[in-house]
């Protein structure tokens, strides 16, 4: 199966024995969008108690991130359009399979339901099993929320190693038994989005679902289900935002023909990001030689990462970053990469661009920046999309069936970028001197790429700065970088770009008159 992330990401103690290079650590200790170890232990220290009120108010904050990218009611014909009708199958079957979802509303609860709905839908989807994985955790603290979803939907070929296992999930099913718990509105209603505290609740943990799926896998996008006793919704997530059916009666056959479909679809079809191979099966001598130069763990899995026809093909291991906290955005994971084609390790980053005309890839404003000889800059050997993956959420926005349009919602494209540096995060310092020295030098290129250059930053964070083998400091990751002439520093984007936590507190209010600030060198810093 191709798109399975090896492992979540971890940072080690940092000595000299390991300067310049970032190898798994021993601890446990997940990555925050800054790079600094968070703890996967319970958000309390006693767990289970009415302290649990902290834990739910993490969760419904996940649905406030989505306001402006949920697009719906989108109708069940459009919405199969997501998949082409298999020419082989069980056809007939989805009749049947329809005829048994008729008991659903009488299995008296929610996890009654659940054998009902795996008994009716197993018939017609040969390459897939249904689990009921509703008692079982999978990272089960995901960044402080909750991952325990209903049903598990799998591949019957691939290799799960329990009853849960978000690492090779295909699709989750959230079942709900009181229509009240629905996040959205009946179809004839003039909003599409519910505010109720349950149904906030309810689209928090199908969003916090989605997230950690996205974040455990190589995807490109996912599917999903929310089921009520007599009628479902289905969901198209990815890295935009989430495309929602109107309500699909349990007895209407296309409800099934969904899934008919899915299960004789393709892996990309489905979702999964096909130019990483999580089983390149490489010699065990090679495969060996390999983790001995990135200074990996013997026990760690290679997986093979591609930048596309014409281009190199790398061998990575863990991440050593991941910004896969929210279900949209950029998404950014980073590697210590083998380069096969130049036998040498290199830094791996893999990412969603914004999609737009003010928005240069990051590679063409590094080329910028080494003709202006801006110092204390990576050099960037090679760089591309990846295949045909953009995000399709923004596509419906214009849909005459669309209730509460988004104003705004943002296109990325997949993309990676490879350097020639490998360096360590800021928060790995050695000494006082080594981290005044990387910061000094981080200055220096934002100044010069300024004025040199005529390249703003705009995202200087803590993450952006990365520390050399020879403890100097390298000015990082350009993608939202733009040119300073006037007219290209207005940002027309619905939404800030940057990393919260540093960015400056003016940008982050509109004028009187409704306009947002231009963002300046002043604000970088």
């Amino acid at each position: 199966m191709s798109g399975t992330l090896p492992s979540h990401v971890y940072y080690p103690e940092r000595t000299q024995e390991n300067s310049g290079t970032t190898t798994p650590a021993t601890t446990t200790a997940a990555l925050n969008e800054s790079g600094t170890p968070i703890s996967n232990e319970n958000a309390t220290t006693t767990p289970y108690t009415s302290m649990h009120q902290y834990r739910i108010n993490r969760i419904t904050d996940v649905a406030f991130e989505m306001v402006g990218k949920v697009i719906g009611p989108a109708p069940i014909d459009d919405f199969l359009d997501y998949l082409p009708r298999p020419s082989n199958g069980n056809w007939a079957g989805i009749k049947d399979s329809a005829k048994k979802f008729k008991n659903i509303d009488k299995a008296g609860s929610e996890i009654a339901a659940y054998p009902i709905l795996i008994q009716a839908i197993t018939p017609v989807c040969p390459e897939l099993e249904f689990v009921d994985v509703h008692s079982c955790y999978s990272a089960a603290d995901f960044y402080g929320k909750e991952v325990k979803p209903d049903i598990g939907v799998y591949s019957k070929y691939c290799e799960r190693s329990g009853i849960m296992d978000i690492k090779k999930i295909e699709m989750i099913w959230e079942v709900k038994y009181s229509p009240e718990d629905d996040p959205f509105e009946a179809d004839d209603d003039e909003a599409f989005q519910r505010e109720t505290d349950d149904a906030i609740l309810t689209l928090s943990e199908i969003t916090t679902y989605a997230t950690a799926h996205q974040a455990a896998q190589f995807r490109n996008h996912i599917f999903s289900a929310l089921v009520f006793p007599t009628y479902a919704r289905l969901l198209r997530w990815d890295r935009s935002g989430v495309t929602v059916t109107g309500s699909i009666s349990l007895s209407d056959p296309k409800f099934s023909e969904f899934f008919w479909r899915y299960s004789y679809a393709s892996e990309a079809q489905r979702g999964w990001d096909t130019s990483v191979d999580t089983d390149p099966r490489l010699l065990d001598d090679y495969a060996r030689e390999i983790r001995m130069k990135l200074r990996l763990r013997e026990s760690t899995p290679l997986a093979r990462m591609s930048l596309g026809p014409g281009k190199g093909d790398y061998l990575i291991g863990n991440p050593t970053y991941i910004g896969t906290t929210s279900l949209t955005g950029r998404s950014t994971r980073t590697f210590k990469a083998w380069c096969e084609k130049m036998y040498t390790p290199v830094f791996l980053k893999d990412t969603w661009r914004i999609y737009s005309p003010s928005y240069i890839p990051e590679h063409e404003t590094y080329a910028k920046l080494k003709q202006a000889n801006v110092p204390n800059i990576a050099t960037c050997t090679e760089a591309g999309d990846i295949l045909d993956h953009i995000t399709r959420t923004p596509e419906n926005v214009n849909k005459t069936w669309v209730k509460s349009q988004p104003n705004g919602m943002r296109t990325f494209r997949h993309y990676r970028l490879v350097l020639r540096e490998i360096g360590h995060d800021l928060f790995s310092f050695v000494s006082t001197k080594e981290l005044v020295t990387a910061m000094r030098d981080a200055v220096a290129a934002h100044r010069h790429a300024f004025y040199d250059a005529g390249i703003l930053h705009r995202d200087i964070s803590a993450g952006n700065i990365s520390i050399t083998s020879l403890g100097r400091g390298l000015l990082i990751d350009w993608d939202v970088s733009k040119s300073t002439n006037v007219d290209a520093l207005v940002t027309e984007q619905a939404e800030r770009v940057g990393t919260w936590h540093f960015m400056a507190a003016r940008l982050l209010h509109a004028s009187q008159d409704g306009t947002i600030p231009k963002q300046d060198r002043v604000d970088d810093l």
